[in-house]
């Protein structure tokens, strides 16, 4: 800044001090002429001095934060306080940020000071909030503050001017993403990383903090593998005696990065944002870690149309970019970015803790609460136990027809008992064959003593030779034997994610159940349930939706969907309609399953044979 001019200023600021508001409009007319830089800089001084700013800036002149770089190429040294200036090292629209070197206690330290000569009030509001910010936090996770003062700096020509500063721990360290890029981080190497994000974001909120500005550039990662939060300059205290509208948060204002905001923050409604606004930038986060690109790619919009995209449209789940990713992976990252905050991870912690289940293998709250999505957990990680259970529930399964057989032979008429034998001879002989092939063809050949990967090897090859088996034909005189299979293997298929033969031995189980039983049979219920599970798995929501509500219709009006069945095939299909975009709709007819749907009499033979 020109020093004669800050000179000048500060003789007219002092002229102007005695005089009336009203006379000096008149009077720095007269004095500033036609210098529109002194004219504002003279105004600025008067604002300045109306506004009361406190104890923490005392000086109505600031020091330019970009002054303290100007002799770099020239190797003079430059001070602030206790603080030598060492190099720049980072900025933002509000401070630079130096490295430099303390004096006493001796250490190297990152220096924040104002940007700007001129700050507004606001801006200095900012950035003494940012340093009582930091005052509250102690985490590993998080730069830690060391002193927050005002200093003194000597411009010349007998001109003193304040220089706002705090110094703060130097975090030396590469960005969240490009850290794991570099070190060739797999999948669960990346949500370990995150999980240690996540519990220095929960220690802010502990404190009543949230920090509004959440993304993979505030976030450092040291050589030794922690993550450190950084940047608070526009946090918000949850439980603060500033009118919202006076912390940098006045209405219709958008405060953060907008790629990374939720749809409150986005839609400028600060009154809305809340600790769910962090989860979903924490989601986002997650998002760019595992697939490297953002869930919103707002860059080059205009900022209503970037706003709406937040607001309203609903991003890819992290599978459509990578695979891998598929299941409970997407859940827990579409559960941070739900557009519904209510619908998100209540808290920083829940969503570490549910990182941590699927990284134990253990059910997620993320995901829809089925039995069989639980079972299938349950058998992932005891295949041993399964296998030996499996084998034993299928005796016992024969143990029960047999007696019910029994009792139907003791109790009914001569030609009620010669049909009901009939039927439990033919359902006996069913699970007899059921039970020989899950004991003989799928489970006979684990050897216990197999370590779990040489066992997963070994039920792919049993499996593949099984379905080679059954392609064969072999069971084709034998259909109510060959459909009970097809549901087996289309179930475990599932269970290991192999969603294209899953889908093929659920669609064959439906096809011959529509040919062995009557429309209304509870098993073509399940078998309705069964494929719709599976082509929302696949992303097929349409043809899924359309499976749910057949299979809801008829069990329903059929009396053979009822209890906990019924309440998991509605919990799946509201699950179904919410990613669909639907959410609440009024619907015009009397009861959920009159309503007109498209029904699958038939299907593609799916290579069983007619």
């Amino acid at each position: 800044m020109d020093q004669a001019r800050l000179i000048k200023a500060e003789a007219i600021f002092n002229d102007l001090l005695g005089i009336s508001k009203e006379a000096r409009a008149a009077a720095i007319e007269q004095r500033c002429g036609s210098d529109g830089a002194l004219r504002s800089l003279v105004e600025h001084l008067l604002a300045s001095d109306e506004s009361g700013m406190g104890d923490f800036l005392r000086m109505p002149v600031f020091v330019s934060a970009d002054s303290f770089s100007s002799n770099e190429t020239t190797g003079s040294t430059q001070s602030i306080g206790d603080y030598e200036i060492i190099r720049r090292i980072g900025e933002g629209g509000m401070g630079v940020v130096y490295e430099a070197r303390q004096a006493n206690p001796r250490r190297t330290v990152a220096l924040k000071v104002l940007r700007s000569a001129l700050p507004s009030s606001e801006t200095v509001s900012r950035f003494r909030h940012e340093a009582h910010i930091l005052a509250k936090l102690r985490h590993p996770g998080i730069a830690h503050i060391y002193e927050a003062a005002v200093a003194q700096v000597d411009l010349g020509g007998g001109i003193q001017a304040s220089q706002p500063y705090f110094a703060m721990e130097m975090v030396e360290g590469r960005p969240l993403r490009a850290f794991a890029e570099e070190g060739k981080f797999d999948i669960r190497q990346r949500l370990e990383l995150m999980i240690l994000v996540c519990e220095a974001v929960q220690h802010a909120h502990e404190k009543g903090i949230i920090h509004r500005d959440l993304k993979s550039e505030n976030i450092l990662v040291e050589p030794s593998g922690r993550p450190r939060i950084l940047d608070f300059g526009v946090a918000r205290l949850l439980a603060s005696n500033e009118e919202p509208q006076t912390l940098h948060t006045r209405a219709g204002e958008i405060i953060g990065t907008l790629a990374y905001m939720s749809p409150e923050q986005a839609g400028g409604d600060s009154l809305m944002v809340d600790t769910r606004s962090d989860i979903y930038a924490l989601g986002v986060i997650l998002y760019d870690l595992l697939t490297g690109r953002l869930p919103h790619n707002v860059s080059g919009m205009a900022l209503g149309e970037a706003a709406r995209q937040i607001c309203e449209v609903e991003s890819k789940a992290p599978s459509f970019h990578n695979l891998r990713l598929r299941g409970e992976v997407d859940w827990i990252v579409m559960k941070c970015l739900e557009k519904d905050r209510a619908r998100r991870y209540h808290s920083a912690i829940a969503l570490a803790e549910d990182i941590q289940r699927y990284l134990r293998n253990e059910p997620v709250l993320a995901g829809a609460p089925t039995r069989l999505y639980r079972f299938g957990k349950l058998v992932r990680r005891n295949r041993g136990i399964f296998a030996a259970g499996t084998a034993i529930f299928a005796l016992m399964l024969v143990a029960v027809i047999g007696t019910r057989y029994g009792l139907i032979e003791a109790r009914e008429q001569r030609d009620l008992a010669l049909e009901a034998r009939a039927d439990a001879e033919r359902e006996e002989k069913n699970a007899r064959a059921v039970t020989q092939f899950l004991t003989r063809d799928l489970l006979g050949s684990i050897d216990q003593n197999l370590p779990p990967q040489d066992r997963d090897e070994k039920i792919s090859d049993v499996l593949a030779r099984a379905e080679t088996k059954l392609d064969s034909g072999v069971l084709a005189n034998e259909p109510e034997t060959e459909v009970a299979i097809h549901e087996v293997i289309g179930h475990l298929q599932f269970q290991l994610g192999r969603l294209d033969e899953a889908e093929r031995h659920s669609r064959a189980a439906l096809y011959l159940y529509r040919k062995l039983v009557e429309p209304d049979h509870p098993k073509i219920v399940e078998a309705l349930l069964n494929l719709g599970e599976v082509m929302h798995t696949r992303g097929e929501l349409l043809e899924s939706e359309a499976l749910f509500r057949e299979a809801i219709e008829q069990g329903v009006l059929h009396q053979t969907l009822t209890g906990a069945r019924a309440f998991a095939a509605h919990s799946n299909y509201a699950e179904l309609l919410r990613a669909r975009g639907f959410g609440r709709r009024n619907y015009s007819f009397e009861k959920p399953w009159q309503c007109r749907i498209p029904t699958y009499q038939s299907w593609p033979a799916c290579g069983v044979s007619s």
